[in-house]
């Protein structure tokens, strides 16, 4: 548990030693007169990403405190609802993608969930959406060592409701050996953004540990 923390805690360091300056939010959207940036992925059809900033209420969570300690207890449809009101989710149309860029917005937050051991690859959009997110936090990362970050994502339930949340891959070995199907555990985890395809909302998580 400490050698997995000690890694954690450096790969957290890195992150937020690596964070962007550009706005609090990053809104990638199909729109007209905008300068744009396109991204081609084998496995999914091109997206068209416009970087926007938007005025927002000041944050109630300092953003100066990096370590464990400012993943406060939540549920997660705690952090739903506030990603909702904050990001304004509800008002994105087909076919977006949003990324969320500030510290505070990402809602740390530490999660009790029941564990199945259930686990699948990640697939687009979440793994571009992903790609891009370590791009702008963790530039140092080669683009092959982005895609290995969080390759797998497991399903974890809270109150009956199913999440699948991709799982940095240091921790996977550590999660397999100590938790067995129908433990409950706190994962330590960061709402990363959301897709809308078919008019139904994804919202992506990402797990940066548990105990």
């Amino acid at each position: 548990m400490k050698i997995r923390l000690l890694i954690f805690t450096i790969l957290l360091f890195l992150l937020t030693a690596c964070w962007p300056s550009f706005g609090k939010q990053t809104a990638m959207t199909a729109q007209e007169n905008t300068p744009t940036i396109l991204l081609t992925d084998s496995q999914i059809p091109t997206l068209t990403i416009t970087l926007q900033e938007t005025d927002t209420p000041e944050p109630t969570i300092s953003s100066a405190n990096n370590g464990w300690d400012r993943y406060l207890p939540r549920t997660m449809a705690e952090i739903i609802e506030l990603a909702m009101i904050e990001s304004e989710l509800d008002t994105m149309v087909n076919n977006a993608v949003y990324l969320e860029t500030a510290p505070d917005y990402q809602f740390p937050s530490k999660v009790r969930m029941i564990y199945t051991g259930e686990y699948r690859e990640v697939k687009d959009p979440r793994k571009t959406m992903i790609n891009i997110w370590l791009g702008s936090f963790a530039p140092q990362l080669t683009a092959n060592e982005r895609e290995e970050v969080f390759e797998m994502e497991f399903l974890f339930f809270e109150d009956g409701k199913e999440f699948w949340i991709p799982v940095q891959k240091p921790l996977i070995g550590f999660m397999k050996d100590e938790l067995n199907a129908g433990d409950e555990v706190n994962l330590f985890l960061l709402f990363i953004g959301a897709n809308r395809t078919e008019n139904k909302l994804d919202l992506l998580f990402l797990v940066n540990e548990f105990n």
